[in-house]
């Protein structure tokens, strides 16, 4: 039995607006559900309740300044109080990951989750000097690679020069080389 079955249940709330009178109250008690549905999502943390005290806050805020925001329209104008209640859980939880998300975003996890594939890793088993030696020919075989393409290219450059091919722009700016047959 859920804790939103159990406050429908007990009677004591009739009306959304006992909803909104004991709201710290029905707070607490959805409070596990809302770490359960969390926790089902797959999202977890080490200390939930600060991350729920702040959603608790902003919601109270919002309830009593902003009811012009959807979901506090929803809640204000619902009939039916085991509705209001799904629909305090739904908010509770959305807000408690949005403070969750919020105080992540730029800590050492989020990066590494962020960059995660675009880190290279260290190779520990084999000697330094032979992982140096390993780097250096890979620089040189860079070095050959990028020799051999400007050779080419030259060589096209000397054959532009010489007539044997002529070099034009495309419409959208590309060159193209054609043979000339004179």
């Amino acid at each position: 039995m859920t804790n939103i079955q159990i406050l429908v249940n007990s009677g004591r709330l009739k009306k959304v607006e006992d909803i909104l009178s004991n709201f710290d109250l029905v707070a607490d008690m959805l409070k596990e559900d809302v770490t359960r549905t969390l926790a089902k999502a797959g999202i977890v943390a080490t200390s939930i309740d600060d991350y729920y005290t702040a959603a608790t806050r902003i919601i109270k805020e919002n309830l009593s300044k902003k009811r012009h925001l959807g979901g506090i329209k929803r809640l204000l104008s619902c009939s039916d109080i085991e509705a209001g209640l799904k629909i305090l859980l739904s908010k509770l939880r959305g807000y408690t990951h949005n403070q969750m998300i919020k105080d992540r975003k730029y800590s050492v996890t989020w990066w590494k989750k962020r960059w995660r594939n675009e880190v290279e890793t260290m190779d520990t088993m084999h000697d330094p000097l032979e992982l140096l030696l390993q780097e250096e020919e890979k620089r040189e075989e860079r070095q050959r690679k990028k020799q051999a393409k400007e050779k080419e290219i030259e060589k096209y450059r000397e054959m532009v020069a010489n007539g044997e091919i002529k070099a034009s722009k495309t419409g959208c700016g590309h060159t193209q080389l054609c043979f000339s047959f004179k």
